[in-house]
């Protein structure tokens, strides 16, 4: 028998991490630049989930918590915060698509002897980039120019400016002759 005497005995073991699952994601796969949609959500199991964003053309250094708007192809990255749960990465991608500017249309003009344009005007979306106009009768051509081709584009076009024709048309021929009274 062993009066007083004491042992020291080391057990060794780890923790490991748990296995944690997402289960939840929300997104909207698509949209048009302007539009207003819900935000992006996910859920774990266990803890948290950190949403980051990024051109899907860009490298994973390019991640960021900022959600984009402007037009293009994206890629979310959904990641498990616990670290004492097994870390989970899932990616979804979706697509921001630009929004549609139509096509001004111009009425004929009155031939008048005078040079006469298309009347167009700079908008929030175009700037009138050339409208010289004519003064005879024929089509002639107005230039527009999309302030913002990255986000807009045209409705009949892809290119950033395109050109609208319209026509200064003949005038109507108005005779006026004497009047004769008392007849």
């Amino acid at each position: 028998s062993v009066d007083n005497a004491s042992t020291t005995v080391t057990v060794s073991y780890s923790i490991t991490e748990g296995t944690n699952e997402i289960e939840d994601i929300s997104y909207t796969i698509e949209w048009t630049f302007g539009d207003t949609i819900a935000d992006f959500t996910a859920t774990a199991k266990y803890g948290d989930v950190k949403i980051e964003y990024k051109l899907t053309s860009a490298g994973d250094d390019a991640y960021s918590t900022t959600r984009p708007t402007e037009a293009g192809e994206y890629t979310a990255r959904f990641t498990t915060t616990d670290t004492n749960y097994t870390k989970l990465v899932e990616t979804r991608t979706f697509t921001i698509q630009q929004a549609t500017v139509d096509v001004p249309t111009v009425d004929d003009q009155i031939y008048t002897g005078s040079t006469i344009t298309s009347g167009l005007e700079d908008t929030d979306y175009y700037t009138v980039t050339t409208d010289e106009g004519g003064i005879n009768v024929g089509t002639y051509k107005v230039t527009l120019t999309l302030k913002d081709s990255h986000n807009y584009k045209w409705s009949n076009s892809d290119a950033e400016t395109i050109e609208v024709s319209y026509s200064i048309v003949q005038a109507q021929a108005v005779i006026t002759g004497p009047t004769i009274e008392g007849w």
